[in-house]
């Protein structure tokens, strides 16, 4: 039987392009690295001309050489390797790479051992053998472009090549490469793939040039069913770079273009169109950028200039080919585009113009609060002492709530390092330092998404910047944005399975309001009781904390004023609990304790009988019950604000982007529940309203909390038939 009639364990397939240094190294050190296995070693030079051609065939001419006239790419020169392989699987290989002894045998048994795996990616490592991060587990969406607006790509790329940055910087990702995992892509430096796998997906997409081919490859590899896994035991030195080295220009180049057309591939109609605008906006930034530097006076300054012109060189093709980079197989939904952006922009001017009004005009009267007591505090005084807050009311000069220090007492002292700024500047830093936690909580929403569409995520952005009691938090510098920012990183947590992300944030959201210590029995309810216990231990330590410093006399003062002002609270116009409904609508003439008892049992019993036993971190009744949680904590709050409805924004935002049910009536409820809530509206001007049944037309934002409560509960038991 000759060597093509018989099946190989492994064909190993070695593009090179003018690195024949290193292709001697690689070359060298395959027989340690499949131990046990016959193999074929098949090298495909992509017209090189440093040699390399004739030191492969002088110092092994076991290895089959394919001679390419031209650069082909890297695609299309794989392709031509695996057509002429006859191993049952075959071993992509970067030519700069050095396998470690019995690296291929480990990942072939891999294989072997799985017949759902169609392929198995090994550990990178740089030369200096510090991690080189290569497998990810979430494809690329349109979406995560918007990063590289800021450069992030830029910032990833130093982190990566930087060892010195990886034990702090990508701490999470260190250790998910230390263990085994399936994953969504990774690159093709070493990657191990079936042979029928790889033939029956149609190979690289040749229209790649260079990059993206790997991540096109793995998805279609996926979307047939198949599983990737990596493995941390093997391991491959890779020293990155070192082809694209020789032509930086063209290789920047390649690397955009491939992106679009990524983009316009498997988005089809608009996603080829995001990527090339966001391509020309980030181009244009980093050009920018790069002139800038290139006029300053340091020693670098030609270096900025060279990459300068090879950047405009970059934006200039990408601008004259744009319609061969992205789909335009829609040209009918550029209208639609236009209107989509133009409500877009109006919405963002709109709130970019609130932003300044409010930093200019607003009082910030309850940031003001926490800035007095916070004062009190600072100076050592005691929280309820009348005189000591008149004093410094005195002292400050500045608008505020007028109301007692209601908040837990660790809260003031979490705000101490506000008041080391005068009122002002601290009260826009605070507006800032929230901008960022509301940017912050919707980046982590679009993050759990799979792929958002154009529309879903438009219509989203269109709410919150149009959400009324968003509007109103701003206004008064209140803290629901942090207590937003809080419970999204909480629910993030359980998502990525990083129980002390949760733990941290629900045990901070606990000191902030205190009704929010409720998420604590709500993961306990749902099954997450280990996290929910350690939230329990580290919140009942900020307890402690505040216990030290401020005294038990502050506690019980706390306590005994909740208590004492719990009437005028349930008695107050603005006030949209359920229990503030009950008692307007009875009269405070009427004795409304046991009935508000009851409505509290009730609602209780309602939501335990809802919420599941076991709600999976990884699943979207996880998703859904984390909502109705927020959703019961409001209705069971006994004062609930309009500003405190910024809090809802996280379902609301989940509900738009997700995937819609099939029944048109979780559409009908979502928009209800959108206008409810997030809609500019008060009769609290009108004091005929403010008791008996006239009151029932100031529960609007009820209503909607309400609505939205029921969306959820659907969603819930649609997950749960799904999830069957």
């Amino acid at each position: 039987m000759t060597k093509r009639e018989q099946v190989l364990d492994v064909s190993i397939v070695i593009v090179s392009w003018n690195t024949s240094d290193y292709l001697v190294r690689c070359l060298g050190l395959l027989d340690s690295a499949t131990k046990g296995l016959t193999t074929e070693v098949i090298v495909v030079d992509n017209g090189s001309s440093d040699g390399s051609q004739a030191l492969v065939a002088a110092q092994f001419p076991k290895v089959r050489l394919i001679q390419n006239a031209d650069n082909l790419g890297y695609g299309r020169a794989c392709n031509i390797g695996v057509q002429a392989s006859c191993g049952r699987t075959v071993l992509l290989l970067n030519s700069d790479c050095e396998l470690t002894p019995g690296s291929v045998t480990t990942m072939v048994e891999t294989l072997d051992q799985d017949p759902s795996l169609g392929g198995v990616f090994c550990r990178l490592v740089n030369p200096d053998g510090s991690l080189q991060p290569s497998v990810h587990e979430s494809l690329p969406s349109p979406w995560s472009m918007f990063g590289d607006l800021l450069l992030f790509s830029s910032l990833r790329y130093v982190v990566y090549r930087n060892p010195a940055l990886h034990r702090w910087v990508l701490r999470s990702t260190l250790l998910a490469h230390q263990r085994s995992h399936d994953v969504q892509w990774g690159g093709a430096a070493c990657l191990l793939v079936r042979q029928t796998v790889f033939k029956a997906v149609g190979g690289f997409d040749e229209r790649f040039f260079l990059y993206w081919e790997d991540i096109d490859l793995c998805k279609r590899i996926r979307d047939t069913g198949f599983r990737l896994r990596y493995i941390p035991k093997p391991v491959a030195v890779h020293h990155w770079g070192r082809s694209t080295a020789k032509a930086p220009d063209f290789v920047l180049r390649e690397a955009y273009c491939s992106r679009i057309y990524y983009f316009g591939k498997h988005f089809p109609s608009w996603g080829g169109l995001l990527a090339r605008w966001l391509t020309t906006g980030e181009l244009g930034i980093r050009q920018s950028l790069l002139t800038f530097l290139a006029r300053l006076p340091i020693p670098t300054r030609w270096a900025f200039r060279e990459r300068a012109a090879a950047n405009r060189a970059c934006l200039r093709y990408v601008l004259e080919h744009n319609h061969q980079l992205a789909d335009e197989r829609s040209p009918e939904l550029r209208p639609t585009v236009l209107l989509v952006l133009l409500v877009l922009l109006f919405s963002g001017f709109s709130y970019l113009h609130d932003l300044i009004k409010v930093s200019l005009e607003s009082p910030f009267i309850d940031f003001a609060h926490y800035y007095t007591y916070a004062t009190v505090v600072a100076q050592g005084q005691d929280l309820f002492d009348p005189e000591a807050v008149a004093r410094i009311d005195a002292s400050l000069q500045i608008r505020r709530a007028l109301s007692a220090a209601n908040y837990p007492p660790l809260f003031y002292l979490l705000m101490q390092p506000w008041v080391l700024l005068p009122f002002r500047p601290a009260a826009l830093a605070w507006l800032f330092f929230n901008q960022l936690c509301l940017m912050g909580a919707l980046v982590l929403c679009f993050r759990h998404v799979p792929v958002p569409s154009p529309v879903g995520a438009v219509v989203a952005l269109f709410v919150v910047l149009n959400y009324q009691p968003l509007k109103e938090t701003i206004a008064l510098g209140q803290a629901n944005i942090l207590l937003l920012f809080l419970t999204t990183l909480a629910w993030h947590g359980l998502r990525a399975q990083r129980p002390w992300l949760t733990v941290g944030s629900v045990a901070l959201t606990v000191h902030i309001k205190a009704q929010f210590g409720l998420l604590i029995p709500l993961l306990w309810w749902i099954g997450h009781r280990s996290i929910a216990a350690r939230a329990l231990i580290v919140a009942s330590a900020g307890v402690g904390i505040s216990l030290t410093i401020l005294g038990l006399p502050h506690h019980l003062q706390y306590l005994q004023y909740l208590q004492a002002s719990m009437d005028s609270l349930l008695s107050w116009s603005a006030n949209l609990s359920p229990a503030a409904t009950v008692r307007r609508l009875v009269g405070e003439s009427v004795n409304t304790g046991p009935i508000l008892m009851v409505c509290d049992a009730l609602l209780l019993l309602f939501f335990s009988r809802i919420l599941p036993r076991t709600a999976p971190a990884v699943s979207s009744a996880m998703q859904w019950s984390w909502g109705l949680g927020l959703s019961a904590i409001l209705l069971l709050s006994p004062l609930t604000e309009e500003h405190h409805l910024v809090l809802l924004l996280l379902p609301l935002t989940l509900l738009i982007l997700s995937e819609p049910a099939s029944n048109p009536a979780d559409l009908i409820l979502l928009v209800l529940a959108v206008l409810l809530l997030g809609s500019r509206y008060s009769f609290e001007q009108f004091s005929t309203l403010h008791a008996g049944w006239p009151s029932l037309l100031m529960t609007g934002k009820l209503l909607g909390i309400m609505t939205l409560t029921w969306l959820l509960i659907r969603r819930l038991r649609h997950a749960g038939r799904a999830e069957l």
